[in-house]
């Protein structure tokens, strides 16, 4: 059963399971009247799946699909940045520690051995059919470290994304859900001491002149 809070706020509340035909009509509905720069707001609890019609009705319209969950992620998805709309999509995803996912632990040890992070496994792999910017909710004790999220995808990362912790949470943009891990670190610490000295400008300088690689963590790090 689902319980609206007010078309007239554009929000509707969902609560566990499937998310009912009657409230995707509704959606759809508040999509199909909603002005150019809108934004509908759903509060997604424990629904799962958005169903296709939803991303057909917010196809090539300059409208604002904001997703919520309990547990602080947001989906915001423009309707001009969908380019596929021809199936119902996954929205779920596990967290889980930095050697504790599916990405092997001396994978990731290999790119980053001191910084902290976590892995962020998506139910749906593959395209989504369309470019999402993903909030994701932070622990307040990494305020303002840098967040380096990386795409793990046939047996290597490729940076998806870097922001600073703020306000308890980090953003990045993404058109697929593969495995990703999310490190964190001191802005600039590309030599994981803990500091940011002129050992850390050096590796940096070096890297833009072409005298030495860095690996995709240190890109993102930079």
């Amino acid at each position: 059963k689902a319980e609206e809070t007010g078309l007239e706020n554009a929000v509707i509340h969902f609560v566990t399971g499937e998310m009912p035909q009657a409230m995707c009509n509704q959606v759809v509905q508040q999509i199909s009247s909603a002005a150019v720069g809108d934004t509908i707001t759903v509060n997604m609890e424990n629904i799962v799946k958005v169903p296709q019609e939803i991303f057909a009705s917010l196809q090539n319209k300059d409208v604002n699909l904001w997703l919520e969950f309990t547990d602080g992620t947001a989906w915001m998805i423009h309707g001009q940045n969908v380019s596929d709309c021809g199936q119902d999509v996954d929205v779920s995803l596990i967290r889980t520690g930095k050697t504790d996912g599916s990405i092997p632990a001396d994978v990731i040890n290999e790119i980053s051995q001191n910084s902290e992070g976590e892995q962020i496994s998506f139910s749906q792999s593959g395209d989504f059919g369309f470019e999402t910017g993903i909030q994701f909710p932070v622990d307040p004790s990494r305020e303002g470290t840098k967040a380096v999220f990386l795409q793990y995808e046939n047996g290597a990362f490729a940076l998806a994304g870097s922001g600073v912790v703020t306000n308890g949470s980090v953003s990045f943009d993404i058109e697929s859900g593969d495995d990703y891990v999310l490190l964190y670190a001191l802005n600039g610490d590309v030599s994981e001491d803990q500091t940011v000295n002129v050992v850390d400008l050096m590796q940096v300088l070096h890297h833009v002149s072409g005298r030495n690689e860095m690996n995709v963590f240190r890109q993102g790090i930079a």
